[in-house]
């Protein structure tokens, strides 16, 4: 692991033949973040014409402000009787 502050370093992982994907670590992200102006902090830089760009669900929720805490999670009599 890198000392502390350091850079990470990145690997373009192959996970099958003329597939390659890139893992982009970020800074902690909030409802305060915009999607696009976070892609191109991170992403640009390594993007080329072509490439394809994901970004996770739970990530692009945490942005959007589409996030619960699970406390605060209210299961209805349907979800309380399938789990039993």
């Amino acid at each position: 692991s890198p000392p502390a502050g350091a850079a990470p370093t990145l690997a373009w992982r192959e996970v099958k033949p003329g597939l390659r994907v890139l893992c982009i670590p970020t800074h902690l992200l909030c409802h305060m973040d915009d999607p696009v102006s976070v892609v191109r902090r991170y992403v640009q830089r390594h993007a080329r014409p072509g490439d394809m760009v994901s970004l996770g669900e739970t990530p692009l929720a945490v942005m959007q402000g589409r996030t619960r805490h699970p406390a605060g999670v209210r299961p209805g009599w349907v979800a309380t009787c399938v789990r039993k």
